[in-house]
């Protein structure tokens, strides 16, 4: 074969790459399939009923034979090493078996239908109750295909399956390049010694070539027409630093394509990400979720008493205020006894109470004598509600008896008040954050997002690891936090931002660039993508269910926004098969942003913090014009408000002029304060903490990709045939 456009697939590779994909996204959703002893269980269905079920049904199509998804997995990650799929059927089927990704429609309800006739007393899916118990314990055999470790490759593939679950992966546009360059991957082979060699592709190389292999008699006939041997695939190596058989193999194969193509090896939207973080973030709990957020409630009093006290007074009064955060009063109610009876039955005064503005005032005063006028405090006593608001004893309500001594101040009779009454059902509030802004301080530290989940700070050593960091508190009024570290490198021009829940790390934000993401050049109109050149910045926020959002953002002009120039914010949802862009937000420095049930409450910056901003290649503080400290800047080179107050000339500062002069804090950070409101659940929907819509303004004019150390490769090919 001359040319590597002559290669033919008996496959539609586009569109089983799209169903590919699909099934990789429902694999990552299910947990269980990560559990050795229901894997070790799927291995047995496996070897033991499903391929011998294949071999004897040979005359139905692949297409029309769909089997349980742990039996799927496992099929999947076994074909990905063709010699040993190969030998296996051959050694126990005399053939290999077919397999095809795509699946006809009743596919399912039809193989279903087969395995009852074939195998009436094995449940052809896994119920919850034999999952329950596999996942309780660990089974002892199993797993193993004589000398191949299927355990093992489904473990190996899940890093794979995080790095191209982008939707551009299964953007046809994307797919249709990606067999063109996996078409050149194959080829590549043929020059040289290539085929003794270890070649190393590119992810979107690398998902066409499992797709294909997912179809072993196609994969079988086309690399033994072209290179006179089955192709191995193996996906065993995994270190990816300098020196490493795998860094070395791909720089090998980055060199011998520009050799023969003329053309760049790497791509945007086709390098390695890094490794899955899901395992290592804490994900939110109910009841952690449940400590932050307030109750709404009726307070019915029924009953008031006090004790007599000795005042020269006929008439006295009770006033009833209601105390708020600000400790602002706000009067309920007003009753009016003689002193001989101070009690007041059957009132049914209802008040509604916040678990966090909860607490109720009772004062005791009586009428003055004319010539005197007005009334007289005798004393008051002031009971919070949040106890019962916040109880689960008083989940669907109840009662309450409360005694309290009064603190006095007309007379030295000591005198105490009854309040009793009920609690209605509480319903849920809002979660109320307000921001606690920290210093920032310079700190020796990575900003790979691979390590920042067990990242130490240190001291000061490395140029290009010296960050200015902060930590900002994000506290509830129920006295749960979140801390907010904010992390800029000004000298790699990246940010991260890490979220803890009290010691817990639960979620990191950090930019991505056109390493992860493709330009609009690459794939459909409509599809998520990246334009750096526009001034585009995307940033991806990852939890303990995987990644949440990507959010793709444009600036306008100013460093700062004002109302007239705001924040564009694209907002992707991620984690299903068809990628969801939830809407366009934008957001000015001043102004309030709602979305999905979060409020954001920028505050004006204290008037004592001089934040500089543009306008007209000028520097000016809020209020306060500096011209003895002017300086010229040309668009990112203001990386001001993530920390070093750094002052830069031009772009250039950025890729080896180096810093110039002075710095600011993080007062673009809002300085005044930053509240945020959430109601209830829905601020942690889609897996993401969403008050990572923070107003950093200065986080979003940082530029730059951000991915992973290391090549960009994905699995190796092979050693030989």
């Amino acid at each position: 074969m001359t040319h590597y456009k002559n290669i033919k697939f008996g496959v539609d590779l586009v569109k089983a790459s799209q169903a590919e994909y699909d099934f990789l996204v429902k694999v990552r959703h299910l947990e269980y399939l990560r559990n050795d002893a229901v894997l070790q269980y799927a291995v047995r269905r496996y070897e033991k009923v499903w391929l011998p079920l294949v071999a004897f049904e040979d005359k139905i199509s692949p297409q029309n034979l769909e089997p349980p998804i742990d039996i799927a997995w496992v099929w999947h990650c076994h074909m990905l090493s063709p010699h040993e799929y190969t030998k296996y059927c051959r050694t126990y089927f005399r053939k290999v078996l077919d397999h095809s990704i795509i699946k006809a429609d009743g596919a399912y309800t039809f193989t279903k239908g087969i395995w009852s006739r074939n195998f009436p007393d094995e449940p052809f899916e896994l119920d919850q109750n034999v999952l329950n118990e596999l996942i309780s314990c660990t089974l002892s055999q199993g797993g193993k295909t004589k000398s191949f470790d299927l355990v093992a490759a489904t473990h190996r593939q899940q890093d794979f399956v995080y790095n191209i679950l982008l939707p551009h992966y299964r953007d046809p546009e994307f797919l249709k390049s990606a067999i063109t360059r996996y078409k050149k991957y194959l080829y590549l082979y043929t020059q040289k010694n290539n085929l003794s060699n270890f070649l190393v592709p590119c992810y979107d190389i690398d998902f066409v070539w499992h797709t294909h292999q997912l179809h072993p008699i196609d994969y079988q006939h086309v690399t033994e027409s072209l290179l006179g041997c089955l192709l191995t695939h193996d996906d065993t190596d995994c270190d990816r630093n300098p020196g490493s058989k795998l860094f070395d193999a791909y720089k090998r194969t980055e060199r011998n394509w520009r050799e023969l193509y003329n053309e760049s090896f790497d791509i945007s939207g086709a390098v390695f990400r890094g490794l899955n973080l899901e395992d290592k973030l804490y994900r939110l709990t109910v009841s952690d979720m449940d400590g932050c957020i307030s109750r709404i409630g009726a307070v019915v009093i029924n009953f008031i008493a006090v004790t007599p006290v000795s005042v020269n007074k006929e008439t006295v009064k009770i006033k009833i205020f209601k105390i708020n955060e600000a400790k602002e009063l706000r009067l309920v109610q007003k009753l009016k006894s003689k002193m001989e009876n101070m009690t007041w039955n059957n009132q049914n005064l209802t008040i509604r109470q916040d678990s966090t503005e909860s607490t109720l005032l009772i004062e005791l005063s009586a009428k003055r004598t004319f010539i005197n006028g007005g009334s007289l405090l005798i004393g008051r006593c002031q009971q919070k509600f949040g106890f019962y608001l916040q109880n689960p004893m008083y989940q669907k309500g109840g009662v309450f008896s409360i005694e309290k001594d009064m603190q006095m101040f007309s007379t030295l009779t000591a005198a105490k008040c009854k309040v009793s009454g009920s609690i209605l059902s509480p319903s849920l509030g809002n979660i109320e954050l307000v921001l606690e802004q920290g210093e920032y301080e310079e700190i020796n530290m990575s900003t790979n997002v691979n390590q920042l989940s067990d990242q130490a700070s240190g001291p000061i050593s490395d140029a290009m690891d010296i960050c200015q960091v902060a930590l900002h508190r994000l506290r509830s009024k129920n006295g749960k936090s979140f801390i907010c570290r904010v992390i800029h490198n000004v000298q790699k021009m990246t940010s991260v931002l890490q979220f803890f829940f009290e010691d817990k790390l639960a979620a990191i934000a950090h930019f991505i660039g056109n390493d992860q993401l493709p330009k609009k050049s690459q794939i459909s109109k409509g599809s998520l993508s990246l334009s750096s050149s526009a001034g585009e910045k995307a940033i991806l926020i990852k939890t303990g269910e995987g990644d949440s959002t990507i959010l793709v953002v444009k600036r306008g002009s100013r460093v700062f926004c004002s109302k007239e120039d705001p924040l564009k914010i694209k907002v992707y949802q991620l984690g299903s098969t068809h990628l969801q862009q939830k809407e366009t937000i934008y957001v000015s420095q001043y102004s309030s942003l709602e979305y999905e049930g979060l409020t954001l409450e920028l505050k004006k910056v204290a008037a004592g913090l001089h934040l500089p901003f543009l306008t007209n290649n000028k520097y000016y503080g809020y209020g306060v014009e500096k011209p003895q400290r002017q300086k010229t800047y040309q668009r990112d080179s203001a990386f001001t408000g993530g920390g070093p107050k750094r002052t830069y000339q031009s772009d250039s500062a950025f890729t080896g002029g180096g810093p110039k002069r002075t710095y600011q804090s993080d007062s673009a950070f809002t300085g005044g304060g930053l509240k945020m409101t959430c109601q209830s659940d829905s601020a942690f929907t889609g897996g993401g903490l969403k008050m990572t819509y923070q107003s950093d303004f200065a986080f979003f004019s940082a530029g730059g990709g951000f991915g992973g150390s290391g090549c960009c490769g994905g699995c190796g090919g092979c050693g030989g045939c």
